[in-house]
């Protein structure tokens, strides 16, 4: 009677409790569930990165391209002194410069010293920090390969306007007013060592600036 009754009690027991395999199924479950909520967050956060670079790279481009227009505007030569302040010239003219320079026209009257005061303008690509250009590597490893930087410089004082450009190309035909610029800014949103800029975001521009002083 005795035994029967502990043997009744051990069988109620166990039906209470969990089983191994319970236990494991439970674990294992738990694990696939982490690791679905990990991967989605991975996921919106890679999407909300990319974005991010996207949009920066958008204000960045359209920010230089701005300012580089108004400034353009103004520049060219002076027609009486025969004077034409502009690399690519209007006689020469020029393809796929990496390198502008110009001075902007202030006033009319006819003096060189008054009309063209300030001093020249240049936007140049030079060397980004840490990126050697041309060997087709990230060696910065910024998620960009062989990215410069675009540098505006006027009377000595340099200011760098960007690092992440890729491409700065300057063309302006023999005999024409209008000079277009092309300008390409990307980000590396993985922020990791890549072997091409496909996964990067970036954003290509290009704008025709017709200069209201022209060196006829």
């Amino acid at each position: 009677m005795g035994a029967t009754l502990l043997l009744r009690r051990r069988s109620a027991g166990s039906r209470n409790g969990f089983t191994l395999i319970e236990v494991v199924i439970s674990a294992v479950l738990t694990m696939v569930v982490v690791l679905i909520v990990g991967a989605a967050i991975d996921m919106t956060a890679r999407q909300t990165r990319a974005e991010v670079a996207r949009l920066e790279t958008a204000a960045t481009a359209r920010r230089i391209l701005q300012q580089l227009e108004r400034e353009l505007g103004d520049a060219g030569g002076d027609l009486d002194a025969a004077v034409d302040y502009v690399t690519p010239s209007r006689a020469a003219g020029g393809a796929n410069l990496t390198t502008l320079r110009f001075r902007q026209r202030r006033a009319l009257t006819g003096v060189l010293a008054t009309d063209w005061p300030e001093p020249e303008i240049t936007y140049a690509l030079v060397a980004a920090p840490g990126e050697i250009f041309g060997n087709g590597q990230d060696d910065d490893a910024d998620g960009v390969v062989d990215e410069r930087a675009l540098a505006r410089t006027q009377g000595g004082t340099t200011v760098v306007l960007d690092e992440g450009v890729t491409r700065f190309l300057v063309n302006r035909a023999a005999g024409s007013d209008v000079v277009q610029v092309t300008l390409e800014v990307a980000r590396g949103h993985e922020r990791r060592r890549v072997t091409t800029n496909e996964g990067a975001a970036i954003t290509h521009l290009t704008a025709s600036v017709l200069m209201r002083n022209p060196a006829q």
